[in-house]
């Protein structure tokens, strides 16, 4: 073939092309990391949500997200692209994709659900060093028990390099089983039970003071949040573990079986997850009430949770904004209404 002529017939049928499907999925690691840096930067700025621990354990499952964007999603893309990857990558890129971000990424949602199941279960409030021991442990736990429990599993699982092969790992398989089913169902056999209980315990409780209507509200917020949350996170980890079982069960354990085409769909689903997440967290009040967007009317209220209800101080006949902190939360418009005949006072809000 002379030289400057090219010949089509000549490149082989199994080189990867930059497609469509990589800038689509490069365009909305973008946006995610875009949107979990600002929602990161945005709490820990703002005063008032800093302060409340269910924010920042919203930080930190914002942080799992970030390790996709930042690591999973570009390498992922290298290899569709080039169909090759340095063996240490492939290692790491393998556990993280199929292990380690749904284990660390589920155990921070059942953070998040663990505190705000308490916060609508307990009667009153904990004291400041309690609350944020609490959440440290809360936040710090997911990534500990993940580095105790996955790692172990595949390092074994692995075995022995194939001197003959590059990147090939002469291992047991049903380690790598294991990690599968440790890293999706024991996190998730875990939240289930918790939203759930927490949600029928909130339905089935009597709360009738009038005082409490806002705490009510309150609680009703933090159940719908933590039911839909949990749904989400879970069901669009799906294809992720459907592809890691196939792979780990079916011929191939090795890093290099990370290109499989499975892969690929798997991490779109995963892509969209994280790009959705920055606005499931809208559903809370505080953070709404903190956007400086026009978009957002002036809420009734804004929430914060540490404190008790407040007591009521005025006489009967005058009006005043209703207080409540649950840490520093203020009603707009709740009014307090009696008359002179003494009948019971209505809270408007």
């Amino acid at each position: 073939m002379d030289d400057g002529v090219y010949d089509k017939s000549v490149i082989p049928t199994d080189v990867h092309h930059f497609s469509n499907t990589n800038i689509g999925q490069l365009c909305l690691t973008i946006w995610t990391l875009g949107s979990h840096l600002a929602l990161i930067g945005f709490i820990l700025c703002c005063k008032r949500l800093r302060k409340n621990p269910k924010n920042i354990l919203i930080v930190n499952i914002s942080l799992t997200n970030l390790m996709v964007g930042l690591f999973i999603v570009p390498f992922l893309v290298h290899l569709q692209i080039n169909a090759y990857l340095p063996c240490p990558l492939r290692i790491a890129l393998k556990l993280f994709n199929d292990y380690l971000h749904v284990f660390v990424f589920l155990l921070t949602v059942l953070s998040l659900v663990i505190e705000r199941s308490i916060f609508v279960i307990k009667e009153g409030s904990f004291t400041t060093p309690i609350r944020w021991g609490l959440t440290i442990i809360l936040f710090l736990a997911p990534w500990i028990i993940g580095v105790i429990i996955i790692l172990p599993l595949f390092y074994v699982g692995m075995g022995e390099a194939d001197p003959e092969r590059e990147c090939v790992y002469v291992g047991d398989k049903n380690y790598f089983i294991a990690a599968q089913v440790m890293s999706y169902i024991f996190p998730g056999f875990l939240i289930v039970p918790v939203a759930l209980s927490t949600g029928v315990y909130h339905v089935r409780k009597n709360e009738l003071k009038p005082l409490e209507k806002v705490l009510i509200l309150l609680k009703r917020e933090a159940v719908m949040v933590i039911s839909l949350v949990t749904v989400f996170s879970l069901v669009m980890e799906v294809p992720s573990f459907v592809v890691g079982m196939l792979n780990a069960t079916l011929s191939c354990t090795a890093p290099f079986c990370i290109g499989l085409k499975g892969v690929e769909i798997a991490l779109w689903v995963r892509i969209v997850k994280i790009s959705i997440f920055p606005f499931l967290w809208l559903s809370y009040s505080d953070i709404r009430s903190c956007l400086p967007c026009v978009c957002f009317t002036k809420l009734d209220y804004i929430i914060d949770h540490n404190r008790e209800l407040r007591a009521i101080e005025a006489p009967s006949d005058d009006t005043q904004p209703l207080k409540y902190s649950d840490t520093a939360l203020s009603v707009w418009g709740a009014t307090r209404r009696g008359d002179a005949r003494g009948r019971d006072e209505e809270y408007v809000i």
